[in-house]
């Protein structure tokens, strides 16, 4: 184990946070305000990723008692799987989101 369960705890936590403040500037809703762009998000495909390939995820959050679907969809592009891999459908991710490019990439999948 990486973290000990306490250390795994606080970092959920402070990605939660970090989730929450991302939306505006303040991390209050305003008027005129545009958001912020998430760096980091994590959800499930809607479809199978293949490589070199883009595939649709629904993004997720957690709401205070659980993780759930925001219902938010946000294309992703392989960028680590060989020829033939691919991330089924269903299956957890998190994307990073590459400013030179503008896309989202997956950079974390649930094994298959």
């Amino acid at each position: 184990m990486i973290f000990s369960a306490n250390g795994a705890k606080r970092i959920a936590a402070m990605v939660r946070d970090y989730e929450r403040e991302a939306y505006t500037l303040s991390g209050r809703r305003r008027q005129n305000v545009s958001p912020l762009p998430r760096l980091v998000l994590r959800g499930k495909l809607d479809g199978a990723l293949s490589q070199g390939s883009s595939a649709t995820m629904s993004v997720w959050h957690y709401d205070g008692s659980a993780e759930t679907d925001t219902g938010e969809n946000v294309t992703v592009y392989d960028w680590m799987l060989k020829s033939g891999q691919s991330v089924n459908s269903g299956k957890k991710v998190v994307a990073t989101l590459f400013m030179d490019s503008g896309r989202y990439y997956v950079t974390a999948a649930e094994c298959n």
